[in-house]
C-alpha cells in the first residue's frame, strides 16, 4: 500500500475515534438518523457512534487482506505480483480504502454537528479525490507497485 495513503487512512481512523470520544465525553444523546431534507429523525446514545470507527478498521482490514493476497481470491493461475492488471486493481483498492474512510470521517462530521453535511456534495467530492489520487499514482510510477 501506498505510504501516503496508509497514513491518510490511519489519520482519518484516529479522527473519526477523536470524535467519537469527545462525543461520548460531552452529550446524552446524538442525532443518528436525518430523513432525506437533513432534519433529524431520531437521536441515540453516543457509545453508538463507536460502531463508524468500528467499521472503518474493518473496512481497511478486508480491503488489505484482499488486496495483498490476491492468491485467495477464485483464480486458477498463479498471480505474480509485477502483474500490471494486478498492479492497476490494487491501486483502486488503495481508491476504495480512501474513499470509505473519508465518507465514514464526514459522517462522524456530521453527527458531531448535528446537521447532515450534504452528503450529495460529499459523495461527488470524494469520488473525485479518489480519481485524482489514482490517475497521480498511476502517472507517477507506470511500471511499478507502490
Amino acid at each position: 500500500m501506498n505510504k501516503f495513503i496508509r497514513i491518510f487512512n490511519i489519520t482519518l481512523i484516529l479522527i473519526q475515534l477523536g470524535i467519537s470520544c469527545y462525543l461520548i465525553t460531552q452529550y446524552d444523546l446524538i442525532p443518528i438518523h436525518w430523513d432525506i431534507s437533513g432534519a433529524i429523525d431520531s437521536y441515540g446514545s453516543p457509545s453508538v457512534s463507536l460502531i463508524i470507527p468500528l467499521l472503518s478498521l474493518i473496512t481497511w482490514g478486508m480491503i488489505f487482506f484482499v488486496k495483498n493476497h490476491p492468491d485467495w481470491w477464485n483464480v486458477r493461475n498463479e498471480i505474480k505480483k509485477s502483474a500490471a492488471g494486478i498492479s492497476i486493481i490494487r491501486q483502486m483498492f488503495d481508491c476504495m480504502t480512501a474513499w470509505s474512510m473519508i465518507l465514514m470521517t464526514f459522517l462522524m462530521y456530521s453527527i458531531l454537528r448535528g446537521k447532515l453535511f450534504m452528503i450529495g456534495l460529499m459523495f461527488i467530492f470524494a469520488l473525485l479525490a479518489c480519481i485524482i489520487v489514482f490517475f497521480i499514482k498511476r502517472i507517477n510510477c507506470p511500471d511499478k507497485e507502490s
